[in-house]
Formats: structure tokens, C-alpha cells, sequence
């Protein structure tokens, strides 16, 4: 996320406000969801002669002989003066023995005499997580799996930092997430939210290579209480801010900052310097050394927006840095992690090397229309060759908001259930969330919770995404509108269906558009190209709104013909949201291809939207589907963004080629909270003509075959 570390919303507040029966049923069911195993992890202290230097750049190892007799070779961390510790996963009924204690020296591997502290046994007595943990599934690499192949979906949202009492910040959100059916959290390592082990808030920062045992306390308990309450950790190892001079900085007053004492002279030299490398694999080993027993931790992030990194966005070799840095980092970490955790790292430019060392992607969605681009990725999921889903996701850029605050409002549900019905691995993870349960959004996130496990959403990969046509006597006009906030590419070729259907494409269309001219060197989009097959003849009507200081220029085509141009003059300031400069285009019936470009720039103009002149149901549908389950999102297109919706429209859902057989369908009223008795129907096969109930917001159905 890009926000100010200084910019902090409130104390976590969880009361449930308008709790009807409806609403506390539904949270009540999501109680039954199995827990992961809270056993403490096997633990071995001991005491070491003291040696000249830092003691945290000691490399001790330990030997843990387990019940069966296979000997783990563990590194251990230093946890007090003189003392080590050694941590294995409780992962066998029986009793762990702790063996030789070993030092890499300048000589070598070394066998060091150890003062153990206790009897150097531990018996085990409950297992923790009897499924494993988490990881690729070797059935479906584009999906995660425990180890013993059950399947695990991510559904969460980011607790990235405490606010109040930080002791108790952490079991109180976990307890709340376990009992709304969440299973998923992101939590930072950042100075500011007191858990950066080597750069602290309100006291000097521990010497470059040394860390803070008090911070290393504090995750413990982090990771303890998300052990008991089953939820699974990404923890995020570094943020953009620490390496950036631009977005968020913090490098004015980072402690390995030479104008602070410190010895790197830029923030893109963390990537590339030799110290700084060897620093951070010390801080790395104590990470997995104390904690990478843990069955709560999904995987380990080394980086929140890599992207917003000065390297990144610095030359060539900057940026070739930076990935480099990322395979040397992830690689080093799987050589200790015996418990062979998940690596990732968040960029929202899937095919930036960085990734290429990484087990799944991470993008984060700050979109300027959220309902497409909750299911839209760049490439599509499908063509992808490991899992991917929004880590972070949330409101910021999106305009559509009729009343009600803008975090944890009215676009907030709208958002997650259409990112539920993605082909993607996850749904994406709300990142303003202390926002949505202060203002009372805890039971629709229940009712999500249990939709999705209801229904198959938390287990099965083969419910593909897809959209419906809704047919209804009422009509609206049918407006495309941007979509994508300021994300470097080419100018997209975008295809859209004119029968109200909402496709994932519709998630690549520009909001801003830069100088197309390629001498210019920008990396924004300059033009989309926009397919579209007219059932009828029409005007269409393209809006725009905004151009930035120096000035744009305008040129629309249709098929390949320049039918308008127009000039933004400069004005020393950017006009976002100004005068609306409309443009009407008469289209024939048939397959036009429009073309929307600032072919001379010098600045940006603002796409505020087109409408097509045509129109369509007032209420759309998304869903996912499989042979013998459809899952569906119904929305209201005015309503959805407005807390108390619009005037209730029925419709039609046509389903096509669903197979013959006896369906029962199910209906979910998503502001009670609750699915409504269910009916049943033959279908003899072929297209499904599927009623709504009045919507004035958004409902969810699900039909399920009983019988062919």
C-alpha cells in the first residue's frame, strides 16, 4: 500500500454494530471451521563460549534428533546473553533429542561445546498442524495445497501493523478473523509499527547487523496467537519505503543511511552493496532460525511494492540489481528453512525478473474501477505458471461512491465478492480493514466467509470465472468505463461484449493517457483500442475530463479513420475532474475497432468514460462455474455503490450450456447475511433461465446439481 507510515486510522475497534439474527447465524456457522493446532514448538536453549564481534553474526547450527531417528540440522538464534536457542515443528508424537552444537568458522564447520540449559529432551504430545504446511499443489501449480494435498485458499485481509496497545492488538484481530471464517493475514516488519528487528521507533536502532531481542519477543507472540487462532501469516520481510527517496520515503531517516551514521550513500545501493547483502542474510538466518518452525507462516515476502523502490525505478542495471538480489535472497532462505516455506515478493509487473525466483505472485489492486479489475491480471491467471492473487487491495482510486466513507464503505463488499469469483488462487485481500470493521462490515465478511466455503470456493480449482447476460424490461445506458490507475504498458487491445456481460478485460482500459509518441520515452499507456461489435446502430458519446499541466492532445479513430482530435491547452496546473469535453460518434451496426490516443502529448489527459448508445439491464452478474456447481454475484450497477442501494430491479440470468438434471438453487440476501430456503428444477439441458429476486444492491445464488 502506498500510504505515509505517519498517516495511521484508528485504533482497532471490533464491536459488531446492527447485529440482527441473520447476521450472528451467519457468523456463528463459520465457528465450526477446523483450527490449526496451537503445540508449542520443540525448543533447545544453550549456553556458548563468547567470542570476539557481533554475536548475531556467529553461524551456530544445531542438531534436533527427532522420534523417528532422523537428525534435522537446524540454525539457531541468539536469544540472551551467551544463549542460544534452537526451534523445531512439533511435527511427531514423541520425544526430540537436542544433538551436537556446530559454529561455521573461518576454519570451517566446528563442533562447539554447549552448556545445555535443561535436560536436551522434549516430548511431544500434541502435533501441531496435522496437514503440513502450506505450499504449491503438485496437482494444479496455479493453486496452493498443505503438505498432505488439502487444499487451502487465502482468504484474509492485511493486519500489516498494530495501532494502540501492541500487545494486544494481534490476539484480539486473530480471535475476530477465526470467528468471521478468515484464514489469511499480512503483517509488516516496520519500524513504526514496533516490529522491524534492526530499526527502531522511539530508541536508537540496534548497530547495522545487530538486532533488537525485544522486538524479537513481540513476534513471538505475533506468531504464536496466529498459530491458535488458525491463521496464516505473509510476513513481510521489508517495505519500499526503507529504499525509496519517492514513494513513502523513509530513507531520510533510515539508520543505514550514511547521513545517519550509517554506511550505504543511496537507497538503490541496498540491492547491491556487499555489506548491505551480507547484513540483511544475517537478519534473514535469525528469521527463519526463530520462526521458521511455524505452521502459521504461509510464506515469507521479502519485499511490500518492490516496485516503488528507488532501484526499481532507477537504470538498467538498477533494476537488473534488484532482481538479482531477490533470487540471491530467496534461494539463500530455502537453504535454511528445513519447514520449506513459500517465498514471494509484491510487484504489480508480472513479468519483471524479480519474480522469476519467486513460488507465486503478488500484485496489489488500487484501481480506478474495481469491479473489473478485481478479476482482471496482466497476464490472465490462467496463462500464468504459479498462483497468483491481490495481496493488497483497496478504494483509494476508484470515484464510485455514492455516500458513506471511502475505506470500509460502500465499495468495500462490491470489491471482495467480485475478486471471489476470479480465476485466480485468492481472492484479493482488503487492505483498509481496520476501516471495515469499525464501520460495522464484520458480518458481510462472515457472509462471504461462508459463501465461499459453501459453496466449494475454498477447495476447488476446477469453478472457472465467467459472465452472464442478465435480461430485464428496465434499461440503463450502457457506459465503459477506466479502469486501470496509472500502470506502465502498452495501450491494450481490449475486446467487449455490448450485452451487459462484465468482462475481466474491461480491467485493462486506461484511466490517464500519456504521450503516445514513442520518441517521447513514456512507459504509461498512450492509446487502447477498443473491439466492439454494434447489435444496432447508435451514437456513442466519448467524455473527457481532466489533462495535466502542460497540456495533451486527443485523437479518436474508428476503424482505422480519424474522426475527432482535439487539443488540451497548457495551463500550469493538472485539470483533473474539469471541464467535460464531450465527443458524439455515430456508429453502424457490426465490428468497429475504436481507438482512443494522445499521439503528441506533451501531457496526460483523463478518459472519463463512454457511453455507447446502447443500453442494457440495470444488474450484472459474475461467477464461477464447474459442470455440476454455478456460483454467481448479482449487482444492482447504480445501487451496489450506495449503502442503502437503488430502487430494487428483478431480472433474468441466462446460463448457457448447463448440463441436464435436477438443480437446486440457492439464494443469498447479502444484506441479512444469510442464504434463503432453497427451491429446485429440472433443466433438460442447454440454456438456464434463472429468475432474480428484486435487487437493490447485491445478492449471490448458487446452483447445485443433485441429479443428471
Amino acid at each position: 500500500m502506498i500510504a505515509p507510515f505517519a498517516t495511521r486510522v484508528s485504533a482497532l475497534t471490533f464491536t459488531v454494530i446492527d447485529m440482527n439474527p441473520f447476521r450472528a447465524l451467519s457468523l456463528a456457522l463459520v465457528l465450526f471451521l477446523p483450527l490449526l493446532a496451537r503445540a508449542a514448538p520443540v525448543e533447545f536453549s544453550f549456553k556458548l563460549k563468547p567470542t570476539d564481534g557481533n554475536p548475531f553474526g556467529r553461524l551456530v547450527w544445531a542438531e534436533v534428533v527427532t522420534p523417528d531417528g532422523r537428525t534435522l540440522f537446524l540454525p539457531a538464534y541468539l536469544s540472551a546473553k551467551d544463549t542460544w536457542s534452537v526451534r523445531a515443528r512439533a511435527a511427531a508424537l514423541g520425544e526430540y533429542r537436542l544433538g551436537a552444537v556446530k559454529e561455521t568458522t573461518a576454519e570451517g564447520l566446528l563442533v562447539r561445546e554447549a552448556k545445555r540449559l535443561g535436560s536436551g529432551k522434549f516430548t511431544v504430545k500434541q502435533v501441531a498442524a496435522p496437514r503440513g504446511g502450506i505450499g504449491i499443489d503438485p496437482r494444479n501449480p496455479r493453486r496452493f495445497a498443505f503438505a498432505d494435498g488439502t487444499p487451502y485458499v487465502p482468504l484474509g485481509a492485511n493486519l500489516a501493523w498494530a495501532n494502540g496497545p501492541r500487545e494486544a492488538y494481534f490476539p484480539a484481530a486473530f480471535a475476530k478473523f477465526q470467528q468471521t471464517g478468515l484464514n489469511w493475514s499480512r503483517v509488516w516488519m516496520c519500524h513504526w509499527g514496533g516490529t522491524n528487528l534492526d530499526w527502531l521507533e522511539k530508541a536508537p536502532s540496534p548497530a547495522p547487523g545487530t538486532l533488537d531481542l525485544g522486538v524479537a519477543t513481540f513476534w513471538d507472540s505475533i506468531i504464536e496467537s496466529a498459530e491458535e487462532h488458525g491463521i496464516h501469516l505473509q510476513l513481510v520481510l521489508q517495505h519500499h519505503g526503507q529504499w525509496s527517496t519517492g514513494a513513502n520515503p523513509n530513507w531520510e531517516i533510515n539508520p543505514w543511511n550514511a547521513a545517519n551514521g550509517g554506511f550505504l550513500r543511496s537507497p538503490a545501493a541496498f540491492f547491491s552493496d556487499p555489506k548491505a547483502r551480507a547484513l540483511t542474510k544475517l537478519k534473514y538466518r535469525y528469521i527463519v532460525a526463530r520462526w521458521g518452525y511455524s505452521p502459521a507462516i504461509m510464506a515469507w515476502e521479502l519485499f511490500n511494492e518492490a516496485m516503488w523502490t528507488d532501484a526499481r525505478n532507477g537504470s538498467p542495471a538498477e533494476n537488473a540489481a534488484v532482481a538479482a538480489w531477490h533470487g540471491e535472497m530467496a534461494d539463500f532462505i530455502r537453504g535454511l528453512d528445513v519447514e520449506r516455506h513459500l517465498v514471494t515478493t509484491s510487484d504489480d509487473y508480472l513479468d519483471q525478473p524479480l519474480y522469476a525466483r519467486m513460488d507465486y505472485y503478488q500484485p496489489h489492486l488500487y484501481a480506478s474501477h474495481l469491479v473489473p479489475s478485481a478479476r482482471w491480471f496482466d497476464p490472465p491467471a490462467a496463462a500464468l505458471d504459479r498462483p497468483v492473487f491481490y495481496g493488497e487491495t483497496g478504494e483509494d482510486n476508484d470515484p464510485r461512491v455514492a455516500g458513506g466513507p471511502k475505506h470500509g464503505g460502500p465499495l468495500t463488499l462490491p470489491l471482495l465478492w467480485s475478486s471471489l469469483m476470479a480465476d485466480a488462487a485468492a481472492p484479493a485481500q482488503y487492505w483498509y480493514t481496520e476501516d471495515a470493521l469499525k464501520n460495522g462490515l464484520l458480518p458481510h465478511f462472515a457472509t462471504l466467509a461462508r459463501y465461499f466455503r459453501e459453496n466449494g470456493l475454498d477447495h476447488r480449482s476446477d469453478l472457472a470465472s465467467f459472465s452472464a447476460v442478465v435480461e430485464s424490461a428496465e434499461q440503463v445506458p450502457l457506459v465503459i468505463e477506466p479502469a486501470l490507475n496509472w500502470r506502465q504498458g502498452r495501450g491494450p487491445v481490449v475486446t467487449l461484449p455490448l450485452d451487459g456481460r462484465e468482462v475481466p478485460a474491461h480491467g485493462a482500459i486506461p484511466r490517464h493517457f500519456v504521450n503516445a509518441d514513442p520518441a517521447s520515452g513514456q512507459k504509461y499507456p498512450g492509446r487502447v483500442a477498443l473491439r466492439l461489435d454494434y447489435p444496432q446502430a447508435a451514437t456513442a458519446k466519448i467524455r473527457l475530463v481532466g489533462s495535466g499541466a502542460d497540456g495533451a492532445s486527443f485523437r479518436l479513430l474508428l476503424d482505422g479513420a480519424t474522426v475527432a482530435e482535439h487539443t488540451f491547452p497548457a495551463t500550469g496546473t493538472r485539470q483533473p475532474g474539469g471541464k467535460l469535453v464531450e465527443f458524439p460518434l455515430p456508429i453502424s451496426a457490426g465490428p468497429h475497432e475504436l481507438v482512443l490516443e494522445n499521439p503528441h502529448g506533451p501531457d496526460w489527459f483523463e478518459l472519463g468514460g463512454i457511453d455507447t448508445g446502447l443500453t442494457c439491464s440495470p444488474l450484472a452478474a459474475v461467477g464461477r462455474r464447474a459442470a455440476d456447481r454455478v456460483c454467481l454475484w448479482v449487482w444492482h450497477r447504480q445501487g451496489v455503490y450506495s449503502k442503502n442501494g437503488a430502487t430494487p430491479v428483478a431480472g433474468r440470468i441466462d446460463v448457457d450450456a448447463l448440463a441436464a438434471g435436477r438443480w437446486r438453487v440457492t439464494w443469498w440476501d447479502l444484506v441479512a447475511g444469510a442464504p434463503l430456503p432453497a427451491t429446485e428444477r429440472s433443466h433438460p439441458g442447454g440454456t438456464f433461465h434463472l429468475p432474480t429476486p428484486p435487487i437493490g444492491r447485491h445478492a449471490a445464488v448458487s446452483l447445485e446439481l443433485l441429479t443428471r
